[in-house]
């Protein structure tokens, strides 16, 4: 099986993710919210990239390959909010996410929604 320049990429790069969100995880400093919060984004983004490596490496696709493509896909939803609360933790110092911060995620939801229903 030979893999292609982009595959072999994808897995580098979410190696690297994964190592550094581990990194990030062992640092014992204050304001552990932004840590935390770049963390999430890095395994999504890992995760991102396995939906990727999904498709294109298993062949036959299958339902259930089809079904793991679509829920790590759906974490693209999350770049968004996770940036966002990122930047603001970051900014502001706030050490608990609000209800009103949560509003931000409706878009995940509601393509998990749909892949639970659609499927």
């Amino acid at each position: 099986m030979l893999f292609q320049i982009n595959q072999i990429l994808a897995v580098v790069t979410a190696l690297l993710l994964i190592i550094f969100s581990i990194f990030l995880l062992t640092i014992k400093k204050e304001r552990k919210l932004n840590r935390r919060l770049l963390f999430i984004f890095l395994v999504i983004n890992a995760a991102y990239l396995a939906a990727y490596l999904v498709i294109s490496t298993v062949k036959p696709v299958t339902l259930l390959t089809l079904f793991i493509f679509y829920f790590l896909h759906s974490t693209g939803f999350l770049f968004g909010p996770i940036i966002f609360l990122y930047t603001k933790s970051t900014i502001s110092a706030i050490e608990k996410i609000g209800r009103k911060e949560l509003v931000h995620f409706i878009p995940f939801f509601c393509a998990l929604l749909y892949i639970f229903l659609g499927m």
